[in-house]
């Protein structure tokens, strides 16, 4: 069998791109998962239609906006590039991170078309200790399994519930380690 300098060149760099395959180098592929439901009941208000809305989102992206700061961006539909708003159903979760990549605070928006909602759903530690222990930031990836739900006071204004069970495993877009 004769080897032509260019079918060698072929087979050393298909070996190459074996060798650097996260397999061949020992570790096992990173799975990407995405799952994540919202629900909004919207209590009292003088501005937002009363009543329970529901959203499924099965398509997220994580980028680190800066140090810090990391924003998980859930939709129904395939998310846009990451420099373009969303429009129709979609949910932006948003993370304060503390010097140890453990969250300090947790802030959710709820969009749906007519009805935009956000809070801040976490920042007392028993909070965060609750619903967000399990979230993982290592460099350049987000694990975060949570569910719970958070109420507004009573008050004279608008009195909405949010509810989120959110399971993740997403490669973080602008972090250091990429």
């Amino acid at each position: 069998m004769t080897l032509t300098l260019k079918s060698l060149s072929c087979i050393l760099m298909a070996a190459a791109g074996l060798a650097s395959h996260p397999i061949a180098a020992g570790k096992p592929p990173a799975t990407n998962r995405a799952a994540a439901s919202f629900e909004l009941e919207v209590v009292k208000s003088q501005s937002l239609k009363k009543g329970i809305s529901r959203m499924q989102c099965q398509r997220a992206s994580a980028s680190l906006l800066s140090p810090g700061r990391l924003q998980v961006r859930l939709s129904a539909k395939p998310l846009k590039d990451s420099r373009t708003p969303e429009t129709g159903d979609h949910a932006v979760l948003t993370l304060l991170l503390d010097k140890d990549h453990r969250v300090s605070q947790a802030d959710l928006l709820y969009v749906i078309p007519g009805t935009s909602v956000g809070r801040t759903i976490a920042w007392k530690p028993e909070d965060l200790q609750h619903y967000f222990a399990q979230a993982r930031y290592a460099g350049d990836r987000l694990v975060l399994k949570s569910k719970g739900s958070y109420r507004d006071a009573d008050s004279e204004a608008d009195v909405a519930a949010l509810a989120w069970d959110v399971d993740l495993d997403l490669p973080v877009a602008g972090s250091p380690g990429k």
